[in-house]
């Protein structure tokens, strides 16, 4: 199917041939070529996509998106009365994708803001990670990076590589995409298994406890020592051995500290672990059970977690909240350390 050529400036000297529908712009080079330095340098440099000295000049970008680079090409030709009031999701982050490509992210800016706020929502409640995270990128959106970061440490799970893979199973990498923080997804894959690494340690803990208190060693957790403590444990015991059978940890907290974590998000483990049903003897035992005093910790480690944001990304994130003229966020005081 042949789209039909739009004609951007009708006086316009080139044309543009834009994704693989190859959809044709016609444009005016030096608004171009004031717009982008990047495109400054491909039509005036010693590049294929420079004036020819005969017949129509024409520069094929194969690989773009077409309605992104129409949004983009309407903004520099100062046709504003053609640029959407809201965008979706998918086609902010096309737009963001096309700009940074060819430095013309500044261009968004007076319609940033807007489109910023119309899709914050969706953006944290995203399950397409790495779009919402490019987005975030782009825009300098500190807020919602943050959130969305903290989202892939608790809520990623891991393939049978080791590998952090999103809801729907895909690894999640910067290579991937474009408009990735380098290296958050390294951190936030160190930082969920570290977390569960040490989840399961406190648990392997607890168990260790227990099973002094069944052998008479210690009285263990049990708060009446002078009441059957072995059986009051044992019996916490055996609670916590028949969940960890039900799900299939036993042989990563059984003999010592655990080596390895499971393949399950970090907030299924802390699920898992709130869900074990503690028997009790009798009424008079119910404080001898340890795992509310667990789950406070575990919850406690959840909100003190390192963040996998470093500092020189937030220089970045300052960078495009100044070139978008979005208002400044500095890290918060109170939130999670960065990754050094």
């Amino acid at each position: 199917m042949t789209v039909p050529k739009l004609s951007i400036d009708a006086d316009g000297d080139l044309i543009l041939v834009v994704g693989p529908r190859s959809r044709e712009f016609l444009v005016c080079s030096k608004a171009l070529s004031r717009a982008s330095r990047v495109f400054k340098c491909m039509l005036n440099g010693p590049f294929k996509e420079a004036r020819p000295e005969a017949g129509p000049w024409v520069v094929t970008l194969p690989e773009d998106n077409d309605a992104a680079a129409e949004l983009m090409l309407y903004i520099i030709h100062s046709m504003f009365d053609h640029v959407p009031a809201t965008l979706s999701v998918a086609e902010l982050y096309d737009a963001l994708v096309f700009a940074d490509k060819y430095d013309m992210t500044g261009h968004f800016r007076p319609w940033m803001e807007n489109w910023l706020a119309q899709n914050r929502q969706d953006l944290r409640e995203s399950e397409r990670f790495n779009t919402a995270i490019g987005i975030c990128w782009a825009t300098g959106d500190v807020e919602t990076l943050r959130f969305l970061a903290n989202r892939i440490c608790l809520e990623c799970s891991i393939n049978i590589r080791g590998q952090l893979i999103g809801f729907d199973f895909r690894r999640l990498e910067e290579a991937e995409l474009p408009l990735s923080p380098p290296r958050i997804y390294k951190n936030a894959a160190e930082i969920r298994l570290a977390l569960c690494k040490e989840i399961l340690l406190r648990l392997r803990r607890v168990i260790v406890k227990l099973q002094d208190g069944t052998k008479g060693g210690s009285p263990g957790y049990c708060v009446l020592p002078k009441e059957i403590p072995r059986t009051c444990q044992a019996v916490t015991l055996g609670s916590i051995f028949n969940g960890i059978e039900f799900e299939g940890l036993r042989q990563i907290i059984h003999i010592g500290e655990p080596k390895y974590a499971p393949r399950c998000s970090v907030s299924e483990l802390v699920h898992w672990l709130k869900s074990i049903q503690v028997l009790r003897i009798n009424d008079r035992h119910t404080l001898c059970n340890p795992m509310p005093k667990l789950e406070l910790e575990v919850d406690q480690l959840l909100k003190q977690h390192e963040s996998p944001i470093e500092p020189e990304h937030y220089a970045h994130l300052k960078k495009q909240q100044q070139k978008l003229g979005l208002p400044t966020v500095e890290p918060a005081s109170t939130e999670p350390n960065s990754k050094q």
